[in-house]
């Protein structure tokens, strides 16, 4: 398989698992509610905490968390030294991937959340210097 193929698929590998909305399966699954007909509208954790509770809005946000993080972990799949800045641009390319996936579902009607939960993750794959900047001001927590 070639550089270039193996990269094209790892990206759409990311913006399918961003297209995953943990929101509005288990506000569906489990509560019977798609959460993007109640509150702020968004499939995202802080609406699904507001309408389903406590319980599925950690649910929610520990999957959304976790799915940036493997999107993004996914460039060590390729044949990059580690530190270089085609690996470091690859991991960028999987980030914008898996939050468009998130905010842009595919399988949830293209009516996704905001990447509040799934981008900071993402970012700690990255060099230490970037992840302090890349999840600064943002908050997985309601006010």
């Amino acid at each position: 398989m070639t550089e270039t193929l193996l990269i094209i698929l790892l990206t759409a590998a990311a913006y399918l698992l961003g297209s995953v909305s943990n929101a509005v399966w288990i506000g569906k699954t489990f509560y019977g509610t798609d959460v993007r007909e109640h509150g702020s509208h968004n499939a995202g954790a802080t609406n699904t905490m507001r309408i389903l509770g406590r319980r599925a809005g950690i649910a929610v946000f520990v999957l959304d968390f976790l799915k940036g993080f493997i999107a993004v972990s996914l460039a060590a799949l390729l044949p990059y030294a580690a530190g270089s800045p085609a690996l470091f641009n690859m991991k960028f390319v999987l980030t914008a991937a898996v939050v468009l996936g998130h905010i842009f579902p595919l399988f949830a009607g293209f009516r996704g959340g905001k990447g509040v939960a799934t981008r900071p993750p993402s970012c700690y794959v990255w060099p230490p210097s970037p992840s302090s900047s890349c999840s600064a001001g943002t908050s997985p927590w309601p006010r």
